[in-house]
């Protein structure tokens, strides 16, 4: 069974993404590289990290900044939370081949000269649009 670091990195690079933020991708990076640790556990290996950004960052995500009473608390089984994480998998998957797909209408734009370039570009921008397209469609949104 895969945790949670693995399952979002096993679930971006099947589709070859990466997250747009290259200090998100460090940090998922290392720590799939050592879920296999005994007795691993991310929290405190992050915030404990000798790379003092990753350090801080993860100490400022870990800590409670808003006491919920009990009521008001969100529990989730099981199952509504792998739902949850697919959901947002899902989200931050569309948004970055969105961002991709902005990035090679510039490209696309910028290699009108080189007709072999513009070509490749068009197919990938074809190929990630129908992609996009599906997940939007799976997310119920309104495609556009």
């Amino acid at each position: 069974s895969l945790n949670l670091a693995q399952y979002v990195y096993f679930d971006m690079t099947a589709d070859d993404l990466k997250f747009n933020n290259p200090f998100y991708e460090r940090i998922l990076n290392e720590t799939v590289v050592h879920c296999g640790d005994e007795n691993f556990h991310a929290a405190p290996f992050l915030s404990m990290h000798p790379d003092i950004e990753i350090s801080n960052f993860a100490s400022g995500i870990l800590q409670e900044k808003y006491v919920l009473s009990k009521s008001l608390e969100q529990k989730y089984t099981k199952e509504a939370l792998l739902s949850r994480i697919e959901r947002l998998l899902l989200e931050l998957r569309r948004e970055i081949i969105d961002a991709e797909l902005t990035a090679i209408l510039k490209e696309i734009s910028a290699s009108i000269n080189d007709r072999e370039k513009a070509e490749e570009l068009m197919s990938r921008y074809k190929d990630l649009k129908e992609l996009s397209t599906t997940i939007a469609k799976r997310l119920g949104k309104n495609l556009r």
